[in-house]
């Protein structure tokens, strides 16, 4: 058994794509290019917008906030949902919520 920690402490900083108040947490990595994560987006946090290296799949585990694609439509997004971004899509999210947001991706 492997004891595992997700708490935002054990998380680094985004640096990239103008991100603001945004962390991530690598879940695991396969010898395929899989790799399973968490973010989190502060209040007022935001992961800016950037083409996606891979497929990546988020799945909003607490909060709420909005996506946009490169047509720049505002699309909200709460827990229990997600969105998988295809190889190459551009994107950008925003937490909306006085409290943190948590995405699994």
């Amino acid at each position: 058994m492997q004891l595992l920690q997700f708490t935002q402490d054990f998380a680094n900083p985004i640096h990239q794509y103008q991100s603001i108040d945004t962390f991530y947490r690598k879940i695991t990595k396969t010898e395929v290019p899989t790799t399973i994560g968490f973010i989190y987006i502060e209040p007022g946090g935001v992961v800016g917008m950037h083409e996606a290296p891979v497929p990546q799949l988020f799945i909003v585990i607490n909060g709420e906030g909005w996506i946009s694609g490169e047509e720049g439509e505002k699309i909200t997004i709460k827990t229990g949902q997600g969105v998988l971004w295809h190889q190459a899509n551009l994107f950008f999210m925003r937490n909306i919520q006085i409290l943190k947001n948590h995405f699994l991706c």
